[in-house]
């Protein structure tokens, strides 16, 4: 028996499931390096009992650019709050942040 050429849909179809294929390969690429490795990089990735030793408002106040609309927007200043605890995991001192994002936005808060 003589094989028979594959007609277009066929050779379409072939085409999309590779396509597919490939896309979701990259897909797990992308996202394994936008979730993944963050979360893996994070120091703040285990739980830990915490007793607040000091808390102190700071004298510097920190600049705030805050927009509130299309023609809503401004400069401010805000007070620094410093809260010092005793984490218990590790028995070191260190400054209690809200998140790791709030670190990143304003690093002039964590004295």
């Amino acid at each position: 028996m003589k094989k028979q050429a594959s007609n277009a849909g066929e050779d379409r179809a072939m085409l999309l499931g590779f396509t597919m294929m490939g896309l979701s390969v990259l897909m797990f690429f992308l996202l394994g390096i936008t979730i993944l490795k963050p979360f893996m990089l994070s120091v703040w990735n285990e739980e830990s009992n915490c007793t607040i030793v000091q808390a102190d408002i700071m004298e510097d106040w920190v600049d705030c650019s805050f927009t509130c609309g299309v023609d809503c927007h401004g400069q401010s200043k805000y007070p620094c709050l410093q809260v010092l605890v005793n984490v218990s995991l590790s028995g070191q001192t260190a400054v209690l942040h809200y998140n790791e994002e709030a670190v990143q936005i304003n690093p002039k808060v964590s004295h």
